[in-house]
């Protein structure tokens, strides 16, 4: 009986760091922009994480019906953006290098996002039965290559390596191997302020106030925004369970921005995960409300799938309007 316990704990567990990881995932494709090859590599690897870790659940326990919505929507979305994606990973031969030099199985179909496109041409070539259409299409694939970013200098590389050899390491609980990553990665690039943020978190974690707020002061510096650096930091805390801290810059941010949806997304997040449904609750709305407003599709997307797993989770009903 105590075996079982323990394993239905773990199970739990899991199961949080996979919902954990998906909010990261959305929020990085949120940002989606065609040129930032950091950012679409991370996002790369985090759908690697993702289904290895649901892979491993699988066994256990079967995952729940809300992560399973949200991880379906951020692959249809990355098949949606696959031509920003790719060129942001320096097209599709850099692309093609990088998928060989991992040895990626077919299973894992992201990262044979450019034989999907090439389907989906074939599929609209077929459909138009115009030759010059055909032309056309193979004209624009050849500017669309011609325009591809390069791929990036070998220190690029370097430090996104070490950004997620820290990412692995702060998973697992190895806070000191993770900040000398972040430290190898930052003497590559000192203006990254999302390495900056997590190193000062993961020191706040350790209990090194000073080593914390030096880094901070560094993030907030080379931050885009007040909005953005706070983001970045309750994101960070709220992925290690300081729920605590994680609520009070998610509400730093609503200060710097009253209008940001994401922050009263994460301000429901710190209070799911602290046991205040209803407070959750309330922040999802609200979160709901401001995207809708901006016409922030995937964002509401994202918050209502939240707040359905917060309604499945507690059995809370809806309240009436």
């Amino acid at each position: 009986m105590q075996n079982n316990k323990q394993k239905a704990v773990k199970t739990e567990y899991e199961q949080a760091t996979v919902s954990a990881k998906l909010d990261v995932l959305d929020n990085w494709m949120g940002k989606i922009d065609g040129h930032n090859y950091d950012l679409a590599y991370k996002i790369f690897s985090q759908f690697d994480a993702i289904n290895q870790q649901i892979i491993a659940e699988s066994g256990i326990q079967k995952t729940p019906a809300a992560y399973q919505v949200q991880w379906d929507y951020l692959q249809e979305k990355l098949r949606k953006d696959a031509v920003l994606i790719l060129r942001a990973l320096g097209g599709v031969d850099a692309f093609k290098k990088l998928r060989d030099e991992k040895k990626h199985p077919e299973s894992a179909w992201w990262w044979y996002l450019d034989d999907y496109l090439s389907r989906q041409q074939r599929k609209n070539i077929k459909k138009t039965g115009i030759i010059f259409a055909s032309v056309m299409a193979v004209l624009v694939a050849i500017v669309a290559a011609y325009q591809f970013f390069l791929a990036p200098p070998p220190e690029v590389r370097e430090r996104i390596r070490h950004e997620f050899a820290a990412s692995r390491h702060m998973e697992n609980g190895e806070f000191p191997a993770a900040l000398q990553e972040l430290d190898l990665a930052l003497a590559l690039d000192a203006q990254n302020y999302q390495n900056w943020t997590q190193k000062g978190v993961i020191n706040l974690k350790l209990g090194d106030k000073t080593a914390a707020e030096q880094a901070f002061v560094q993030a907030e510096a080379t931050a885009e925004s007040l909005e953005f650096y706070y983001l970045e930091r309750a994101q960070d805390e709220l992925f290690l369970r300081m729920n605590e801290a994680g609520l009070q810059d998610a509400q730093n941010a609503i200060k710097a921005n009253p209008n940001s949806a994401r922050a009263y997304l994460l301000v429901g997040q710190a209070h799911e995960q602290m046991g205040k449904t209803k407070e959750a609750y309330a922040a999802y709305e609200s979160a709901s409300f401001l995207a809708e407003t901006q016409d922030d599709v995937e964002l509401m997307a994202t918050v209502r799938v939240r707040m359905g797993m917060l309604m499945q989770s507690f059995s809370l009903s809806s309240p009436q309007p």
